[in-house]
């Protein structure tokens, strides 16, 4: 039985998508999708499930819509730079055949060139280092599909992803090992730090939260600070991981001894902090104003390759970039534009049988409505 694994946002995370079509044709499938979330959620799984992503035999990446939606301009660009060239040099160390899902990304909600520079970031990336690439994106805009993600334009249908399942199950000999580059891996060291390895820990505020999907112990931090250990002095908070239910759950989370104030997203997130130069010391708390549940931290070293180097985010989004023959499984994408003329075509049909069948009832409330309007007068006169 193969194992693969899932590394994505909410096009992952369906009940009845791309994760129960694998399953149904008998794979293991280990699935650590989670909406709303940006490659930094792959990174932060990636490390804190590693030694389950180390036996698979399959792992698919995505996260293109979400880094469009957070890093897709000029100001935050560098951000998704650095996560993504982590990422991909932490799963190319695996020597495991990858394959790097580009879900559709409308681009009417979103910056386009944003949307352009963040593919190409991920298909530069994947050429480098000789990940298999499947290109939703770049197949909906050249046939004009985007409005067929009629779900809430952002989602394609669960049927559709699960074919997407099967054309990947009966290609998994096909797709390629990453290539053999003479380098080595120079990013930071990573870290999941967990409260309970953090001073002032309090047993009592553990608790469990769970749904059918997800199960998590969770801290319930307040206004009593937790603080760090001196094993992780100089390291940097990456990212936050916080399960809330609602927005009245959500409070701000104050890392001290720096100004420092982050809104805590409802529901569960792993949230980029965006604080790359600020460093952990002796003296740092972390504490809320209002109780949150608390996970764990994403924490990063302050050695090894930073990738502060400029990129020009415009050059980016212009690339042309062409994937190798043994790289590019594009032929694996199902025959949507079909799918479309099927349910156009059904929809058309049922649409006027619909309307038809509104308006015989228009036309009996009319005459009801008539005859009792008559009755009434005749009662009267």
């Amino acid at each position: 039985m193969s194992k693969i694994i899932l590394l994505d946002g909410s096009a992952f995370a369906m009940k009845n998508g791309i994760a129960k079509g694998l399953r149904d044709l008998g794979t293991e499938v280990i699935n650590l999708a989670l909406g709303g979330t940006s490659s930094i959620q792959n990174l932060y799984e990636f490390v804190r499930n590693l030694e389950l992503i180390k036996n698979a035999d399959l792992i698919i990446t995505a996260s293109n819509v979400h880094d469009s939606a957070q890093y897709g301009n000029k100001q935050s660009f560098h951000l998704a730079y650095q996560i993504i060239n982590w990422l991909y040099k932490e799963l190319y160390f695996l020597n495991k055949k990858t394959i790097v899902f580009l879900a559709p990304t409308p681009q009417k909600w979103l910056n386009k060139e944003g949307v352009c520079a963040i593919d190409n970031l991920h298909k530069n990336l994947a050429c480098k280092y000789g990940f298999n690439v499947i290109d939703f994106n770049s197949h909906y805009k050249e046939n004009g599909l985007y409005e067929f993600i009629r779900r809430d334009e952002a989602h394609d249908f669960d049927f559709i992803m699960r074919d997407l399942a099967k054309n990947i199950i009966l290609n998994i000999d096909n797709f390629s090992h990453p290539k053999k580059l003479n380098i080595k891996n120079d990013n930071p060291k990573f870290k999941i730090l967990t409260p309970n390895l953090m001073l002032n820990f309090n047993k009592n505020k553990i608790i469990s939260t769970g749904n059918s999907a997800y199960k998590e112990e969770c801290y319930l931090l307040d206004k009593e600070a937790l603080y760090f250990k001196e094993s992780v002095n100089d390291f940097c908070i990456l990212a936050l991981h916080t399960w809330n239910y609602t927005n009245l759950d959500g409070g701000f989370i104050n890392i001290e001894n720096h100004k420092f104030h982050t809104n805590v997203p409802p529901l569960m997130s792993v949230f980029d902090l965006r604080l790359r130069d600020y460093k952990i010391s002796s003296s740092t708390k972390i504490y809320a104003d209002k109780q949150i549940r608390l996970i764990s931290f994403l924490l990063m070293s302050n050695d090894g390759n930073l990738h502060k180097e400029n990129v020009n985010f415009e050059e980016m989004a212009k690339l042309e970039i062409t994937l190798s023959k043994e790289y590019d499984f594009n032929h694996l994408i199902p025959p949507v534009a079909f799918y479309r003329e099927i349910i156009d075509e059904y929809c058309s049909i049922m649409d006027k049988i619909k309307l038809q069948h509104l308006q015989n009832k228009l036309s009996d409330l009319s005459q009801n409505l008539n005859n009792i309007t008559k009755t009434k007068d005749e009662l009267q006169s």
